[in-house]
Parts: structure tokens; C-alpha cells; sequence
């Protein structure tokens, strides 16, 4: 339901390596603006 809600809202989900898949063990969620450069320092 987390997924839903945040798309919605224009958020973005993904997991680590930027994968929408949400049984990767791991997610990123953001305001959908700033979530491309998130991914990318979380990634190192």
C-alpha cells in the first residue's frame, strides 16, 4: 500500500539500484524531484 500511496502523492519508489520492484529487501522513497540524485548517493 506504501508504494500506491506515495506514487500517487508524485513520489517515487524504488529500491537501491533504482528498480521499481518493491521485494528487493530495500527502498528509497522521495518527493519523486530529488529521487534520481538519492539513488545515485546511496548507491556511492
Amino acid at each position: 500500500a506504501t508504494k500506491i500511496l506515495v506514487t500517487e502523492a508524485g513520489g517515487r519508489f524504488s529500491d537501491f539500484a533504482g528498480s521499481p520492484s518493491i521485494y528487493t529487501g530495500n527502498a528509497v522513497i522521495s518527493n519523486g524531484r530529488v529521487h534520481d540524485a538519492v539513488v545515485n548517493i546511496l548507491r556511492g
